[in-house]
């Protein structure tokens, strides 16, 4: 080889395996962004509390948007059904005890006692109206960490907070039922923490079925007034008609109704609620 040749091969050659320090720098600022954004943690709710909580359910059951984007029911289809409901009621929560209680504005309401085995209806006094028997424990307020998909910084109503994407899958098939996002606003590193919102789509086999919106304001964490959960007449009070929900055989028209059910019904419910439904169309 000539001597220029061998001049060049004995210049030291880049190493392009070894990244540079701009390649570093941009590779810090993504695995810091990667790190911020993972350590979004997960709410810490407490499990006693008290919240006026607001609800808008729709439901459409074959509607299609018409010309300002409402939707509507064609004449063409009897079977059609458009629904939506709007309430506002107050909420006593209380997981150690095994009880939870809901109460409209006119006082009115259902007190549900799991140690009983049962949900009261009851009039503004606390007599009992009737009753139906429960399916199942009481379940604890808020989500399982291994159910979030998504999670990061968001605002709700203009005020920041965190948002967590919670769907709810059919064992068979791995079929996305509904997702529920929720709106939370952490409190320091370890909570607990202030619920804003939780937005639920129902959407069964990949077909909206129906949205319902859950909004908690004055949310005051801590044991709820004991009073709340006092029913009496409880010996001589019936059972409620309609206890085991709809006797219809439409997949379709039960998800509406349990999505319906929804509004009113107190946090930690197994099941649907007959009680809280009607509760829910008396004041609709």
């Amino acid at each position: 080889p000539s001597s220029a040749l061998q001049a060049r091969r004995a210049v030291p050659q880049p190493d392009h395996r070894t990244p540079s320090p701009t390649m570093k720098v941009v590779a810090a600022l993504l695995a810091a962004a990667a790190t911020t954004a993972l350590a979004v943690r997960t709410p810490v709710f407490p499990q006693q509390w008290t919240s006026v909580v607001t609800q808008h359910v729709a439901i459409n059951q074959g509607g299609s948007p018409g010309a300002n984007g409402e939707l509507c029911c064609d004449y063409t289809s009897p079977e059609c059904k458009v629904q939506t409901i709007y309430m506002a009621a107050r909420q006593y929560f209380d997981f150690p005890n095994n009880r939870s209680a809901t109460f409209t504005s006119e006082g009115t309401g259902v007190v549900t006692l799991y140690n009983d085995g049962k949900e009261y209806s009851v009039d503004a006094n606390g007599a009992c109206q009737s009753y139906c028997p429960l399916e199942g424990p009481m379940e604890a307020f808020g989500f399982e960490a291994s159910a979030v998909t998504e999670s990061g910084p968001s605002t709700y109503n203009g005020k920041a907070c965190d948002e967590y994407v919670v769907p709810t899958l059919l064992p068979i098939g791995n079929i996305t039922m509904s997702v529920d996002t929720w709106y939370v606003t952490l409190n320091g590193a370890s909570g607990p923490d202030t619920p804003l919102a939780d937005i639920t789509d129902l959407t069964p086999f990949g077909e909206q079925l129906g949205t319902e919106s859950s909004f908690s304001t004055a949310w005051t964490p801590g044991a709820p007034d004991a009073s709340k959960f006092t029913v009496t007449g409880k010996a001589t009070c019936k059972q409620a008609k309609g206890c085991n929900g709809s006797s219809t055989s439409n997949q379709k028209e039960v998800m509406a109704r349990t999505l319906k059910s929804r509004g009113v019904k107190p946090a930690g419910y197994p099941h649907f609620s007959p009680l809280h439904a009607e509760l829910f169309e008396m004041e609709a």
